[in-house]
């Protein structure tokens, strides 16, 4: 029976965390701290002087929309900016280690093309549900497009800042469940 024993090569372990962060546990707690904190101090301001500003309900007020939208910037840019500081000023990195650098493929003019193609299409299947006499209900208050402020400030928080959160939230969420998996773990 000898003929039919194998022998497996032996794999050797990986290294854990090859490309380990410098920023530890402490750090990320500290981050979402100010984050949470920033948005209390933020949105409980903003929402008592869109009220106060709102004749009927935020939603139909342009000036109120506005001042809600303006909070959502701003705590878009607190997120970032925590973890800028957190990351990339703390420990004198480069902003490629938070995901955010030049593409290594295309050009500057790919994301205007993949944008305009994008609305294209966009634009084409509302147009062919109208024909269809099928009219959509948007997430989006009615005020939003009827008034500068608010167009304005979404039109820089969807092309503006979402991509960029996009491409840094997602891939280091997983860091920051990995630190929780672990802790847990040990605990």
């Amino acid at each position: 029976m000898r003929e039919f024993e194998a022998t497996l090569p032996r794999a050797e372990p990986a290294e854990p965390h090859a490309e380990r962060r410098p920023w530890g546990y402490g750090d990320i707690l500290k981050a979402i701290a100010i984050v949470i904190v920033g948005t209390l101090i933020v949105t409980v301001p903003a929402a008592l002087l869109a009220n106060a500003f709102a004749e009927g309900a935020i939603e139909d007020d342009a000036t109120a929309l506005s001042i809600v939208l303006g909070a959502s910037l701003f705590l878009e840019l607190l997120l970032l900016s925590s973890a800028v500081w957190f990351s990339v000023r703390k420990y004198n990195l480069s902003w490629g280690a938070l995901g955010l650098r030049r593409p290594d493929r295309g050009s500057f003019l790919l994301p205007i093309g993949l944008l305009i193609s994008g609305l294209s299409i966009v634009y084409l299947y509302f147009t062919l549900l109208s024909l269809a006499g099928v009219e959509p209900d948007a997430d989006l208050p009615e005020e939003a497009f009827h008034n500068a402020g608010p167009v304005v400030i979404l039109a820089v928080l969807s092309l503006a800042f979402a991509p960029v959160m996009e491409d840094y939230v997602v891939p280091h969420s997983d860091d920051v469940l990995e630190a929780i998996r672990r802790t847990v773990a040990r605990g």
